[in-house]
């Protein structure tokens, strides 16, 4: 039965899980249950760990070298970037990599809460939660 409802094109199934044709309906359930139950949720927990470690007096010396860490995905974001042809077109997860022309956006996101845990503690959390907000509604604008 739930295989039947997923084949239907339009279903709210179809709206919600980014059912795509020639794409077997198990995958999409699969690629798009691993973006919101990890993806979101890691992404998530790095905003929250910048608001609560910004909010603690004696850990917010901390968050400036914390914030280094992001320079790990930055790289890698601008690696492929400046060279487009050898872009990663697989997502982690092994399906394809819808957001790879949001990378831009990603990485400036990120980029910028560096200055900030080093200038504004308080605020180095705001560019990471709007990531979180902008890679959910781009995939719900997706159809993921």
């Amino acid at each position: 039965m739930e295989k039947r409802i997923l084949e239907r094109r339009g279903t709210c199934v179809h709206k919600i899980w980014g059912y795509r044709k020639g794409m077997k309906a198990d995958e999409s359930i699969r690629l798009s249950a691993l973006f919101w139950c990890i993806c979101i949720w890691v992404r998530l927990g790095i905003a929250s760990a910048a608001f609560f470690v910004a909010r603690n007096e004696d850990a917010r010396p901390w968050l400036g070298w914390l914030s280094l860490l992001l320079l790990y995905p930055i790289i890698g974001w601008l690696d492929q970037l400046a060279h487009p042809a050898r872009a990663r077109t697989i997502g982690f997860s092994g399906g394809t990599m819808w957001w790879g022309d949001l990378r831009v956006v990603h990485t400036t996101l990120y980029a910028s809460a560096i200055p900030l845990a080093w200038y504004a503690p308080h605020a180095a959390f705001a560019p990471l939660l709007v990531d979180v907000a902008f890679g959910a509604m781009f995939a719900i604008l997706r159809g993921r």
